[in-house]
């Protein structure tokens, strides 16, 4: 089952987030529980969990601008355990879906360099490499 995500469903949101190594900037990056909270309660944001025997197995994150007519997709996180069986497929689908009801235009997404299972996954998705955005980045 794929639900909105809750304040209730906080603590294991933040395990799978931040147990997910590929969406790391450093090895010390971690999202705290505060940034979550707040992001679970602003309503641009979306956070769906898939679910199975009241177990969350997976998340997707992101945000919906109606006024632009796009979707934002920051993460998509599948438990190491349950890798495999299409649950990406099935979170990224339930968006799919959302966005068309709401007449959204497009999905956009970036992903790091080096995260090549989500380059495979977004390709496999029907994405294609963007021209609307660049991603800018100052070293400090």
């Amino acid at each position: 089952m794929i639900r909105r995500g809750n304040l209730k469903d906080l603590d294991r949101i933040y395990y799978l987030i931040n147990g997910a190594k590929e969406l790391r900037a450093t090895e010390d990056t971690t999202y705290s529980k505060d940034f979550l909270k707040v992001y679970l309660k602003n309503p641009v944001n979306f956070v769906f969990v898939y679910e199975e025997k009241e177990k969350i197995l997976g998340v997707i994150t992101g945000e919906i601008w109606k006024k632009e007519k796009y979707a934002y997709l920051a993460n998509i996180i599948v438990d190491q355990k349950h890798r495999k069986k299409q649950i990406a497929t099935k979170l990224y689908n339930y968006l799919e879906n959302k966005c068309k009801r709401l007449k959204l235009s497009s999905i956009k997404a970036f992903a790091r360099i080096n995260n090549k299972k989500i380059h495979r996954f977004n390709k496999k998705m029907g994405f294609k490499k963007g021209h609307i955005f660049y991603f800018f980045e100052k070293k400090l």
